[in-house]
């Protein structure tokens, strides 16, 4: 045993006093004391300067101790003062504390343990800390508690995420360019593939350490030996940087085109040390080239002329049509000002307007004069298409042309010739007309002579029939289309005609109209005029005949493509069971015959005391123009 300093002898102890012995032994123990208060104090002074917050925590979860900066992390993160004899769980979050008890059993077996946390503080702000549970023995090594030491790693936290996310952006910019990086190692003969690359060759089950030759292998056999002789000029001549564009084999068959860029390292003695590249995959970058040269082979190959101008007017792309047309070089028309160039002076104002249009982003199609290199005045069918950028502001204009100078003469002796036909077609129908009318008036001139009042009516009814087809002349004659006729107007001139001609004993017979306008042919005008002239000449001679007033109901409509048909009187009706079709007229069985046969219609008759209605119909565009 010792006491401090001074060793004591089992024999110098015997012959002390008992009292001399209790005031030894009590300045022994205060000269203890005095020493182990000047270490606690030394030991406190070190952990209060320690950047950490170090806190002693007993085996039941006790603060034993602690230093400043613990104390400091414990109220701005918990709001709360700590002290000595507190549960631990106070100052852990309620999330945390089941993982805390699983730390201290780790630690009571003697382990370490350490993790990374991030959480909120009390003023919500988040915050980075390292935790360190280390265990505390006693001078027998036995554990009686834990020492947790936590060091702030805010910045170091925000320096990993400012690297994870530039490596993030790196490897998404990689993958979106579809690039990889590698390194080959001259000495070892080997080649360093990163995830990027791998995924562009399609070689997932490739190690990322592979020799050369696995990389010979993936290109195209008829590429290989060539860039095994560029790899080695490279090495051989010691140049810096190249470029070179080769076709590579997937595992899967795909071939595609990478376009690999190689940087060489070198030592102070300009020994290569690593060559470095970067990989990319320009399959469809090669493609659209393809398609860019098919295009312009295309553009070279038509019969247009497509010419591109920019915003200021100056040419930026003439094809072959287009200097065949116009006459100007294609290299020396770049540059220059289009519209000065083809632009006849008759115009100007015209393409003025174009222009107008164009700034606000519409196309125009039509007819332009323009003219040759030599002079010559052209006519061209263009298109001119406004090219809008981003802002939303004229770019650019795309047009294209064809000559059609041959084609407006051809157009010109055609609408020469249209228009003498129109005078011989209208000359055509007034010679019709009038001839109908001559005969219509030596047929009335029969009828006053004739003495028989059966063949004077038969004179009459022949007369109608004539003016019914001498009116279609006539308004065709009148008419701007010399096929078509407005067959309302004429179906009701053609009534006031009639009743003219069967009310010579002054009878008031009322005919009434309710038709839409409706545009037919010549050769559906005719029938009906017909038709309509032996239905009227049958009410005035049988529904009103011995009467002296009456009315006649004539109506005419669309439905989709048929015409629906009325004509009704308020006579007294047809005697039961007449059939038309056995019992008719000659006139009657005509008009019959025109319903079926020529207008391929179907008709209704309606009879009863009240009178007689004929339903009618047909298809409005039964026949083709022929005018």
């Amino acid at each position: 045993m010792s006491f401090g300093r001074f060793p004591l002898q089992r024999e110098a102890l015997a012959q002390l006093s008992k009292e001399a012995l209790i005031e030894l032994l009590l300045e022994e123990q205060t000269g203890g004391f005095n020493h182990l208060a000047a270490s606690e104090a030394q030991l406190r002074s070190m952990l209060d300067s320690s950047l950490q917050s170090v806190t002693l925590i007993s085996l039941e979860h006790k603060v034993l101790a602690f230093n400043r900066r613990s104390a400091e992390t414990a109220l701005r993160v918990f709001g709360q003062n700590m002290a000595v004899g507190q549960a631990v769980d106070n100052f852990i979050f309620p999330e945390d504390r089941e993982n805390f008890r699983k730390a201290m059993q780790w630690v009571l077996q003697g382990e370490n343990y350490w993790v990374m946390k991030s959480f909120l503080d009390a003023q919500q702000e988040t915050r980075w800390f390292e935790f360190n549970l280390i265990p505390v023995r006693n001078a027998e090594g036995t554990i009686i508690g834990a020492c947790m030491a936590t060091q702030p790693r805010n910045e170091l936290m925000l320096a990993r995420q400012n690297l994870q996310t530039s490596q993030d952006r790196l490897q998404l910019a990689l993958k979106s360019a579809r690039m990889g990086i590698c390194e080959w190692d001259i000495h070892q003969g080997t080649m360093h593939w990163d995830d990027q690359l791998l995924e562009l060759y399609g070689a997932h089950a490739f190690s990322r350490v592979s020799p050369l030759e696995t990389w010979f292998a993936c290109i195209h056999p008829e590429d290989r030996v060539r860039m095994q002789e560029e790899f080695l000029s490279l090495l051989e001549q010691g140049q810096e940087r190249c470029q070179q564009e080769f076709r590579i084999i997937r595992p899967n068959g795909e071939q595609a085109w990478i376009q690999a860029s190689a940087l060489v390292e070198k030592d102070v003695q300009g020994q290569i040390t690593r060559v470095l590249g970067i990989q990319q995959d320009i399959s469809q970058m090669r493609e659209s080239q393809e398609q860019l040269q098919f295009q312009a082979f295309l553009l070279n190959t038509v019969g247009q002329a497509v010419v591109a101008v920019d915003a200021s007017g100056k040419l930026t792309f003439w094809n072959q049509a287009a200097e065949n047309l116009y006459g100007f070089s294609a290299m020396k028309g770049r540059g220059s000002s289009l519209f000065k160039q083809v632009s006849a002076p008759e115009a100007l104002s015209q393409l003025n307007a174009i222009s107008e249009n164009l700034y606000q982003g519409q196309s125009w199609s039509g007819e332009l004069p323009v003219r040759n290199r030599d002079g010559s005045d052209l006519h061209v069918l263009a298109t001119i298409t406004p090219l809008m950028g981003e802002s939303g502001k004229l770019a650019g204009v795309v047009g294209t042309s064809s000559d059609i100078s041959a084609l407006k003469a051809a157009e010109e002796k055609l609408k020469q010739a249209l228009q003498e036909k129109d005078v011989l077609l209208r000359e055509l129908y007034h010679r019709t007309k009038n001839n109908l009318q001559v005969i219509c008036a030596m047929l009335g001139l029969q009828a006053m002579v004739e003495v028989e009042p059966r063949f004077r009516q038969q004179l009459q009814d022949l007369e109608n029939r004539i003016h019914a087809m001498a009116l279609v002349h006539q308004m065709l004659y009148r008419s701007e289309h010399l096929s078509r006729l407005n067959l309302k107007e004429y179906l009701q001139q053609l009534g006031v005609l009639l009743l003219e001609s069967y009310q010579a004993e002054a009878r008031e017979i009322i005919l009434e109209h309710a038709c839409e306008d409706v545009f037919v042919l010549m050769d559906v005008a005719m029938p009906c005029g017909l038709i309509f002239s032996e239905l009227l000449a049958n009410i005035f001679k049988h529904a009103f005949s011995g009467r002296r007033n009456g009315t006649i109901l004539h109506s005419l409509r669309v439905d989709g493509e048929d015409l629906c048909w009325e004509i009704a009187d308020n006579g007294p009706g047809l005697p039961e069971g007449f059939d038309p079709e056995v019992q008719g007229n000659m006139g009657l069985q005509t008009t019959l015959v025109l319903i079926e046969q020529q207008l391929q219609g179907q008709f209704q008759l309606n009879s009863s005391e009240q009178g007689t209605c004929w339903q009618i119909r047909f298809c409005k565009n039964l026949y083709l123009e022929r005018v």
